[in-house]
């Protein structure tokens, strides 16, 4: 469908609400440029975990010269990213794959009414929307705000057959089976000399990115900026093995990233 963002800017995506929520991020909130992270007119990027493209239109409204390497391994998000990063002519180059430590081919769980979710780590999905069911129903984040809106006016039975209903159409899953290379010979294929920053949105699979890149590789990438699943101190974790590799890490949680155990990383070598 065609999306209208805040902008004006027309996008296509498969929900308006998911389309205009990485709008907000992405555009007003600034997610993926934190804690230091800089673009600058040239900068190469590889956003790993691409959607529909909102970053690389990102980059489109603030740079007049820039190199967007754009990955995504669902193939109907993929033709969706295509179709909206299609006027910045070649300065995006979209692929449909995903990375891992290996070259093969992976099923993921294709999320169609929430194609963001995505993974092909479907346990972490099902906390999470086990997560969203507690919170539609009171025991988040709408009890504690006092039930604004509709659901202060709904009794709980009621308000549970809603929240199962709604539930069982938005976590509606497909299976799909993609392509997996490793980051690293996708810098050699396309002889990429310097990475200004490896933008990181992959819905639990930080690890499999981090560990296709070869050790001489790292001194390549300037900067990185990844959304981490932080299931058993996984942002920890990755923050440690980043600053063994020369980078300086820092990390930001949002109120509402606390309850779904995410964390926004950032990773620089500083100013070459």
């Amino acid at each position: 469908m065609k999306v209208r963002l805040p902008n004006k800017l027309v996008v296509e995506g498969t929900s308006r609400s998911e389309s205009r929520l990485m709008f907000k991020e992405v555009f007003e909130q600034n997610v993926y440029t934190k804690c230091g992270i800089d673009l600058h007119e040239g900068g190469v990027v590889l956003d790993v975990g691409a959607n529909i493209g909102m970053f690389a239109l990102f980059l489109g409204q603030i740079l007049r010269e820039f190199t967007h390497y754009a990955f995504e391994p669902i193939p109907e998000t993929f033709e969706m990213l295509r179709k909206n990063t299609s006027l910045l002519g070649d300065k995006v180059k979209a692929f449909n794959l995903a990375f891992a430590d290996r070259e093969g081919r992976a099923v993921f769980t294709y999320c169609p009414r929430r194609p963001a979710l995505s993974t092909c780590y479907p346990d972490e999905l099902a906390k999470m929307w086990a997560d969203a069911r507690g919170d539609l129903m009171g025991t988040g984040d709408v009890r504690r705000t006092g039930g604004r809106g509709f659901w202060r006016w709904v009794s709980d039975p009621v308000r549970s057959i809603l929240v199962d209903k709604l539930i069982d159409y938005a976590s509606v899953t497909q299976s799909r089976e993609c392509r997996l290379m490793r980051l690293s010979d996708i810098l050699a294929d396309h002889q990429i000399a310097r990475v200004d920053l490896l933008k990181v949105d992959v819905e639990g699979s930080e690890w499999d990115v981090l560990r296709g890149v070869e050790e001489a590789d790292w001194g390549r990438i300037r900067q990185v900026a990844m959304e981490v699943h932080d299931v058993e101190g996984r942002a920890a974790s990755i923050s440690e093995w980043l600053r063994a590799r020369g980078y300086e890490v820092a990390t930001r949680q949002e109120v509402w990233m606390i309850k779904y155990e995410m964390t926004m990383l950032y990773a620089r070598r500083g100013v070459n």
